[in-house]
């Protein structure tokens, strides 16, 4: 979340500053926001649909660990910022939840 506010910022103040050096800064500024939210919009979308269907699938009784894990992730995606790793602890998450009922 720090990432996409100094991006944010440094891209607005830019903008309101024009000058011909901060063109291509602007571009990396705006490569940043939009890395930042597609890895985001992507990967809460995957966890939230993943979820989504433990939760058809299994019944109620799991919303409680769904839940726990989306918090956890989310929190992972703000912390930490990597897909690689909130990737992995999505699929973990869903894996661990699908296969302990079993």
């Amino acid at each position: 979340m720090r990432r996409l506010s100094i991006a944010t910022f440094l891209f607005v103040l830019s903008s309101i500053f024009p000058m011909p050096s901060y063109r291509g800064l602007r571009l990396l500024l705006l490569i940043q926001i939009v890395d930042i939210v597609v890895i985001r919009v992507v990967v809460l979308g995957f966890v939230v649909v993943v979820s989504f269907v433990v939760v058809v699938v299994v019944g109620g009784g799991m919303v409680v660990v769904v839940v726990a894990v989306v918090v956890v992730i989310i929190v992972v995606v703000d912390v930490v910022g990597e897909f690689v790793i909130i990737f992995t602890l999505a699929t973990v998450g869903v894996l661990w939840c699908l296969f302990s009922l079993c």
